[in-house]
């Protein structure tokens, strides 16, 4: 599947690695994984999300975004932080799915920036990042 999933900080900050042609259908997967641990938690996770290796997702925003938002807009979701977009239709495709969905989300050039903002807005976090 193009899509891995990992904690950078366990059940607080989720990585996504995304990678290649990506289809509606791993979308499903990929959001029922994320619904899956913001349904056992009782404080919000974060989502750092990897789209360097990604060359395409689905020119469908509205299906897409329909698939994202009952993740992005559950109670317990935090920030959605992406870096690594390659291309300017991925970025449009990105952007738009959050807006849609109403998702706090920021657009960064790379994982060590993602981590710095995640910093900066969950002050919390700050001390537990030991990468």
């Amino acid at each position: 599947m193009p899509i891995d999933t990992s904690w950078l900080l366990e059940d607080r900050v989720m990585l996504i690695e995304m990678s290649g042609d990506l289809s509606l259908d791993d979308m499903r997967q990929g959001t029922l994984y994320s619904l899956d641990a913001l349904n056992k938690t009782n404080h919000q996770i974060h989502q750092i999300i990897d789209l360097s290796q990604v060359k395409s997702l689905p020119n469908n925003i509205a299906e897409f975004a329909k698939i994202a938002q009952p993740a992005n807009e559950h109670e317990m979701m935090g920030w959605v932080i992406v870096y690594g977009v390659q291309n300017k239709l991925i970025k449009f495709i990105a952007t738009m799915t959050g807006h849609i969905s109403k998702t706090q989300l920021k657009i960064v050039d790379s994982q060590a920036e993602a981590i710095d903002v995640l910093k900066r807005i969950e002050v919390l976090l700050a001390d537990d990042f030991n990468i």
